[in-house]
């Protein structure tokens, strides 16, 4: 796991956590970024040395794209 948190002026702190997975014997590696509202992020992507390296993101706050 691998976290950090940053402080900007006159904004809530910036969270940001990557957490490793392993799914059907697969690596993954899962995220969330947080601080405010706008900001918040859940993403889940590929994890490994060599192959296609793929990322899907949610923003549950972004109405008019939420997934990229």
């Amino acid at each position: 796991m691998k976290a950090s948190l940053k402080f900007h002026e006159d904004q809530k702190p910036l969270l940001r956590a990557k957490v490793p997975l392993s799914i059907l014997g697969l690596p993954f590696q899962s995220g969330v970024i947080a601080g405010e509202s706008k900001e918040l992020t859940l993403n889940l992507g590929t994890f490994s040395e060599s192959g296609p390296s793929i990322k899907i993101a949610y923003h549950p706050n972004d109405t008019w794209n939420p997934f990229s």
